[in-house]
């Protein structure tokens, strides 16, 4: 038996109840445990076909991380699992030949259809290594030879392109050595073409996967924009604003920092990374989740050559918006470059010369939360339901202890990103019919947090038109 992880996360940080069930299990539920908001179990599993469930708060779902599924005796669909034995089992020729019930039969194991565009598809075909046999696929009887891309740990992989413009893509395979020949088809594999059961696949089903040539062509470069560069010393942060006000001393000499309290700092030297690896401040093995470094738009910018020259044609950075911390993730702002970075017409130079020299930018964002520093976040906190951005977050209990105990759980307050105070999250469904927040599947459904859109829809246009 295999031993095989099975995970669930929600969509928000609330706490649910998450059962799994299935063949392997006699269908009987087994709890998943809870580590910190991703649910986990770790099953032993027998190589073949097996369908199985989640349990969520007591519905019962296919697992949304599996893409795999069939229907269910009951009109809903079961998560569909394919476990490989260890060690894929190696075969000879004559030795399949004679016996083809040696092989897996269900033609799906073996194949995975990706439709690039209307008419254009790609087919892909696992097999057992060292048979070394022809492999073509027979669809809507054009006969497509297969070339070998390539191996994963037990199989090799197949590869054809073919258009086709049918509602429907009639599929056989045939594998072929010395004169000799299989067909696979949808009741398994048999010795003649006019045995096999063709497989068909309804294209409509089959979703488009479109890569801009762009990106399929590109090279891609992430910038962490703190640690690439200091270009602009005269930028170092001096945690000035009203949200260091109380996280900027360093604890005296033998404190640790308790687990709500924060020290932020500037490192002077750039190559000192000690502190990354272990924090003085913290218990053993925890690394500093504060220290800045100086890097910023206008070291970007005095790097662009450098960038060219090793060939990237995409600038990938980490949120850029004004926030607390040296990720950026928890903004203050979704509309204003965060001041150790630079300024408004800095990052429009930035977007500007990166374009001229034919690079794409794409800018991380994170709009399922705020940071803490949020202006709408903060008016919550003061006003409570009378602010006019209450229904922005997900509030359970007003208002907040000052200052915050060492044993603050916010979840106590309101939902937020993996139970991390910094981060609330925002609430785009205003309806309240289920305890468990995001439960709607049907957009329809849904009783939009239409204020929160529109300033979401507002950022993107002031990131898109006005920064470029």
């Amino acid at each position: 038996m295999k031993q095989i992880r099975f995970s669930y996360q929600g969509l928000t940080a609330s706490k649910h109840e998450v059962g799994i069930a299935g063949d392997f299990t006699s269908w009987d539920i087994l709890e998943l445990k809870d580590m910190g908001g991703i649910y986990v179990i770790t099953l032993p599993v027998e190589s073949g076909t097996h369908r199985y469930k989640f349990i969520v708060d007591g519905v019962w779902m296919p697992d949304p991380a599996n893409p795999h599924t069939e229907q269910d005796p009951f009109g809903g669909l079961n998560s569909v699992l394919i476990v490989e034995s260890e060690t894929a089992p190696r075969y000879e020729w004559q030795e399949i030949y004679a016996n083809p019930s040696l092989l897996e039969a269900n033609i799906e194991y073996y194949l995975e259809l990706i439709r690039k565009d209307d008419k254009l598809y790609e087919l892909r075909i696992k097999w057992y290594q060292g048979i070394n046999c022809q492999v073509e696929a027979l669809i809507d009887e054009q006969c497509h030879p297969c070339r070998k891309v390539g191996c994963t740990d037990n199989h090799e992989v197949y590869s054809c392109c073919f258009e086709s413009d049918h509602e429907r893509i009639s599929l056989a395979l045939r594998f072929s050595k010395q004169g000799q020949k299989l067909f696979l088809g949808s009741s398994g594999f048999v010795g003649s073409v006019d045995e096999v059961l063709i497989h068909s696949i309804v294209t409509e089903a089959v979703p488009i996967f479109r890569i801009p040539a762009w990106v399929a062509e590109g090279v891609i470069y992430q910038i962490f924009p703190d640690r690439f560069y200091n270009g602009d010393p005269s930028l170092n942060p001096t945690f000035d604003r009203w949200y260091y006000e109380n996280c900027r001393t360093a604890p005296k000499e033998g404190e640790k920092l308790h687990k709500n309290q924060e020290y932020f700092h500037f490192e002077e030297d750039w190559y000192n990374v000690a502190n990354l690896r272990q924090n003085p401040y913290l218990e053993e093995g925890q690394p500093d989740w504060w220290s800045f470094y100086g890097g910023d738009l206008a070291g970007i910018i005095k790097k662009l050559d450098y960038l060219q020259d090793l060939g990237v044609t995409i600038l990938y950075f980490n949120p850029l918006w004004e926030a607390k911390s040296n990720h950026k993730y928890d903004a203050a702002d979704f509309m204003s470059i965060d001041p150790a970075f630079g300024d408004e017409a800095t990052m429009q130079q930035l977007v500007k010369e990166a374009h001229q020299r034919g690079m794409k930018i794409i800018l991380d964002v994170a709009f399922n939360h705020t940071g803490e520093t949020f202006w709408a976040f903060r008016d919550c906190v003061e006003r409570g339901a009378e602010s006019q951005w209450w229904n922005w977050y997900d509030w359970k209990k007003w208002p907040l202890p000052d200052p915050l105990p060492p044993d603050f759980d916010p979840e106590e307050y309101y939902q937020c990103w993996w139970g991390i105070k910094d981060m609330p999250d925002l609430n785009y469904d205003l309806s309240r019919e289920h305890p468990a927040e995001n439960y709607v599947k049907d957009i329809q459904k849904a009783k939009v947090n239409q204020s929160l859109v529109d300033h979401l829809l507002q950022t993107a246009t002031w990131w898109l038109q006005h920064i470029g």
